[in-house]
């Protein structure tokens, strides 16, 4: 069950992974700048070290935009659909 508590704990958790996934973001981004350096190219569009860290800031991202905001434990809480 969801108490204020719980929810401060998964607020800040969710801001640490967010602040986490931005550093890891930017170290996959210097190891590909260190790969192309040292002649290790691949074709951009199917490099899944790109494709991975673009994921990891769009999460980032998500998490920082539903954490970051007023309001934020009612936005998470569950709601039954509709029956009506």
């Amino acid at each position: 069950m969801s108490t204020p508590k719980t929810q401060a704990a998964r607020t800040k958790a969710a801001l640490q992974l967010a602040k986490k996934l931005e550093a890891a973001h930017d170290a996959m981004y210097k190891f590909i700048r260190a790969c192309n350096d040292d002649g290790d190219r691949y074709p951009y569009a199917d490099d899944q070290r790109v494709t991975m860290a673009r994921a990891m800031m769009e999460y980032s991202g998500y998490l920082d935009s539903v954490h970051n905001r007023p309001g934020v434990s009612e936005h998470l809480k569950f709601r039954q659909p509709s029956t009506e």
